[in-house]
């Protein structure tokens, strides 16, 4: 019984490390959401699942529209100084060094100004080029961008159905040690087993059910990662 005593001992240990590295990640997690309480409090336990979106659209290709769109204003702002411009001026005052017939000196003018470009050293044709390379290069992009979210979206979802298949799995282990576990139990009160054989498995049911709450946590994360990005279009127009 004494060497059930030191693991009892070990696993207390382990406990109040394991809660002590928890108090640290939710100060800084408290630090990151700009919370000022300190106050050690449980989290809630969240079961995410996979969000999948029929929409065509995805909210990361709003910023190769937005692209698009500054690109080809851009070259409709720089033709605009291509086209006829006719100015209409008004102007008046006075000017006189002296006080006397001061009514003579008032006067006014106004007239009209035309202005068009003939030649630009072909600096329009330029621009266009440039204009149409722009937006082929941010077609490319959105293509190569495209193609890499379906292929991380398939990544995540075969990722996801591994970790099913092993969590299944170890449930499965986990039942396993707490039947062998209560099978122990009784021979070794009985005097026809080891305390050395029952930590052992004891310690293997610790470490399955650490790997299945690991497990768990990775598969929270890339469930996460998976819908953020499968993100439709409609979060850009709230």
């Amino acid at each position: 019984m004494h060497l059930l005593q030191i693991e009892q001992n070990a696993n207390r240990d382990q406990r109040t490390t394991s809660c002590q590295s928890y108090r640290t990640h939710l100060i800084d997690l408290n630090i990151l959401c700009g919370i000022k309480d300190t106050t050690c409090v449980s989290l809630e336990n969240i079961n995410l699942s996979p969000r999948f979106i029929n929409s065509p659209g995805s909210g990361f290709l709003k910023q190769y529209q937005l692209d698009s769109l500054n690109t080809i204003m851009s070259l409709r702002s720089f033709n605009l100084q291509y086209k006829p411009q006719l100015n209409l001026f008004v102007d008046g005052g006075l000017r006189t060094g002296e006080y006397t017939a001061i009514q003579r000196h008032f006067g006014m003018s106004a007239g009209v100004t035309l202005s068009w470009i003939l030649f630009d050293g072909k600096q329009k044709r330029m621009k266009e080029r440039q204009t149409r390379a722009q937006l082929n290069s941010i077609e490319t992009y959105k293509t190569n961008f495209q193609l890499q979210q379906e292929l991380r979206k398939q990544q995540y979802l075969t990722e996801l159905k591994t970790y099913e298949e092993r969590n299944i799995l170890l449930l499965k282990r986990l039942s396993e040690y707490t039947r062998i576990l209560s099978d122990y139990k009784k021979e070794m009160q009985a005097g026809q087993l080891s305390v050395i054989d029952y930590i052992l498995i004891l310690r293997d049911k610790i470490q399955a059910e650490q790997d299945r709450m690991l497990l768990q946590t990775n598969r929270q994360l890339l469930t996460a990662a998976f819908n953020y990005w499968n993100w439709e279009i409609n979060y850009w127009e709230i």
